[in-house]
């Protein structure tokens, strides 16, 4: 009896020792991170889509392909799901088409619902039912979504229309059509979500550019002549919008002020063309490139709010590009000198810094990337570079390298191409080694720390990491026989907070009720402080719901806060007319603030350390009691 009884004391101080000193955050400076799957996607939308199979004259091809697109708030995700299908014992090319379906579901990989989904087939072309579901996209708020429901006319080009639906409701509340090819479309939000710029058609006066208002629900035409999409750029406040044209037979590049209606023309070249508007992160200053017919580009930099500035060229680049912004005070480029070389620039001492300096044949690669070269935090820059074929995959290796704003502090790594994700200065990469292919590695991009695990499958085909951090999609197959086995699933990934979004009713005036509910990927969020404007309005009840009164028009910002969860932000507009009812929920991207009251901060963490140790005190004490 004694025997066991200090067997259990010592088991206890073992698991209060291992509790003390288990790792809680991935970033840390630990072996192995804490992941675990929260969610098997292929038992759920996988099936579901193959479900929508017409069997009778239809077989399929392979596995469901998966795309998320998750919410700005991290609590939600729509995810688009591609299936290859071909005609009944027809397998040849001629007969290839594909099945596509849209959903919504929360973050965890659960309480899904089918939005849409269309066939595009021989079959269907032939009976007028052809349709693709396409270009899901969040506004910046995460209020609405969009999509679009397409069919392939016989010249190539794509006919069809966009929807704009409220993501709680899942209402249309906005719809649209369009005669596009996949290069001209366009449909950019403003970085608020309060506009929408895409180009419709309407029947009698083909294809233009409009600009919807979703706060006002007004509709009306943008002055684009020229529609590549990468020369259009709304500035950070969106208040201003930079496109490209043509004025006069010229190229010209134009600001349009959303304010007041002003439409300038800030440059025009006769025998050259413009590329690639890009506007400083605090919105004073644009960018852009002019290119000769032997591929010498002169870089020019305006000061926008200078009454009658005009453009003065900063540089001239010989076979490079022009990347983005450092900073507000310094632009990224390439160039050839014969190697693929990283600068920044200074704009205003024109200073250059090389940063880094490829001595792979292939050079920088700008193949596969949508991503910037700059991590969330505007603290650190990177490069990826080809280097190789991986053998195991029949696909390439890509170098993969980090480095401080000035170039220092460089450490690289082998990986998929484009195989990287950022959560604020966390660092997520599908590192290739000899011996594995499906290895997940969390670097910190400050003490470059790592963590590493190994994921479901023998190789990684791609992640997709939730902006809060806690959930990560992760793409990986496994090769049995001839054949690729897939599995796409929901991870969760402890030592992030959950997130939380905002969701206000319907009746939003002064001096009414106006029910403000607090929610996350589990359900309802009770016994959250809710601000407006910083002052504290209450909390919520058992339900997640907090009622309020607003005593004047305008715009509030709310903000609910919980221990544990991350912060939610929502701004609503009282008194006015909106297309939809409320303006927007964002990430805030932090957990409770210190300095309020349910959050323990320092103090909880003491309290915890001392009852902690108190414990195993207590237990020790106790095993030393027993062995005499």
């Amino acid at each position: 009896m004694r025997k066991k009884l200090k067997l259990t004391l010592l088991v206890i101080v073992l698991s209060l020792s291992i509790a003390f000193i288990q790792p809680v955050c991935a970033g840390n400076n630990t072996d192995s991170m804490n992941v675990s799957i929260k969610s098997d996607l292929d038992e759920t939308l996988g099936n579901d889509t193959l479900d929508l199979v017409n069997e009778s004259r239809l077989e399929v091809d392979g596995d469901p392909d998966m795309y998320v697109h998750w919410s700005p708030d991290g609590t939600r995700a729509l995810l688009l799901t591609r299936l290859t299908v071909h005609a009944k014992n027809k397998p040849e090319a001629t007969t290839r088409s594909e099945i596509k379906a849209l959903y919504l579901m929360e973050a965890d990989g659960f309480d899904i619902k089918r939005i849409a989904w269309g066939e595009c087939t021989p079959y269907t072309r032939k009976v007028g039912n052809d349709k693709l579901i396409g270009l899901p996209s969040w506004s910046p708020d995460g209020d609405v979504f969009t999509y679009t429901s397409e069919e392939l006319a016989k010249n190539g080009n794509i006919l069809g229309e966009f929807l704009i639906v409220d993501a709680d409701n899942l209402n249309t509340i906005e719809k649209g059509s369009f005669i596009s090819n996949k290069i001209d479309f366009i449909k950019k939000w403003s970085p608020d979500g309060s506009y929408l710029l895409y180009r419709g058609y309407k029947k009698g006066e083909g294809p233009k550019c409009y600009l919807l208002d979703l706060t006002r629900n007004i509709t009306r035409r943008f002055p684009i002549t020229q529609y590549n999409p990468e020369d259009i750029t709304w500035s950070p406040k969106g208040n201003k919008i930079a496109f490209l044209g043509e004025d006069k037979g010229n190229e010209s590049a134009f600001v349009y002020n959303l304010d007041n209606g002003n439409l300038r023309n800030i440059f025009s070249t006769k025998n050259s063309s413009i590329h690639n508007p890009l506007w400083s992160p605090d919105g004073r200053k644009l960018a852009f490139s002019k290119i000769e017919d032997n591929n010498v580009k002169d870089v020019y930099v305006i000061d926008i709010n200078v009454v009658n500035g005009r453009p003065y060229k900063l540089t001239t680049l010989h076979g490079g590009i022009l990347v983005e912004w450092l900073d507000s005070e310094k632009l990224l480029y390439t160039e050839y000198s014969p190697e693929d070389n990283l600068y920044s620039i200074s704009v205003n001492s024109r200073n250059k810094t090389l940063l880094y300096n490829s001595t792979n044949e292939s050079g920088i690669d700008y193949s596969y990337s949508d991503h910037s070269f700059v991590d969330p935090t505007g603290e650190f820059v990177f490069v990826e570079e080809q280097t190789g074929l991986n053998y195991k995959t029949n696909g390439y290796i890509n170098k993969f390298t980090l480095m401080d704003t000035d170039g220092s502090n460089k450490k690289d790594w082998k990986i998929n191409p484009q195989g990287f994700e950022w959560c604020g200065d966390d660092l997520l990469l599908e590192v290739v080694t000899e011996n594995d292919t499906n290895k997940l590695v969390m670097v910190n991009a400050s003490t470059k720390s790592e963590s590493n695990t190994s994921v479901n499958g023998s190789h990684i085909e791609k992640i997709n990491w939730n902006p809060t951090g806690r959930y990560l999609f992760t793409r990986t197959y496994s090769q049995k026989r001839s054949k690729q086995v897939y599995h796409n699933q929901i991870m969760e990934i402890s030592g992030y907070g959950k997130p939380m979004r905002i969701d206000v009713d319907n009746e939003l005036t002064t001096n009414s009720s106006v029910k403000i509910s607090v929610k996350a990927v589990s359900g309802s969020v009770g016994n959250a402080t809710v601000y407006s404007n910083g002052e504290n309005i209450g909390r919520t009840n058992s339900e997640g719901v907090l009622s309020h009164q607003f005593k004047n028009n305008g715009s509030y910002r709310l903000k609910a806060v919980k221990v544990g969860y991350i912060n939610a932000s929502h701004k609503v507009s009282i008194g006015g007319k909106s297309i939809v009812d409320k303006v927007g929920s964002r990430i805030d991207n932090s957990v409770s603030d210190k300095n309020e009251t349910d959050n323990p901060g320092l103090y909880g963490k003491l309290l915890f350390i001392v009852v902690l140790v108190g414990l195993t005190f207590l237990a020790f004490y106790g095993y030393l009691k027993f062995k005499k």
